[in-house]
């Protein structure tokens, strides 16, 4: 086989990965943002402004301790899947 050439033609090189892979993160948030248009108003509806503020400050904090998480799930998840 000829140098140069992909040993498959479905062999994509690094920059067309990139390009599609962000376009698929891009998409995946999109996708994201839509369902919580459509479904804060729901659950605002569906359980209270009193209680969506708390389960909202809920999800803050939560966001907040993962910043304190320093890969420590991955290592716990090797640890646990080695057992």
């Amino acid at each position: 086989m000829p140098e140069g050439i992909p040993n498959a033609p479905d062999e994509l090189t690094r920059g067309s990965r990139l390009a599609r892979n962000s376009l698929l993160n891009l998409l995946g948030l999109c996708a994201q943002l839509g369902v919580a248009i459509f479904a804060i108003p729901l659950l605002i509806k569906g359980i209270g402004t009193d209680r969506f503020g708390v389960l909202t400050l809920a999800w803050v904090i939560i966001g907040y301790l993962s910043l304190f998480d320093v890969g420590l799930s991955c290592a716990l998840t090797k640890l646990l899947a080695k057992k």
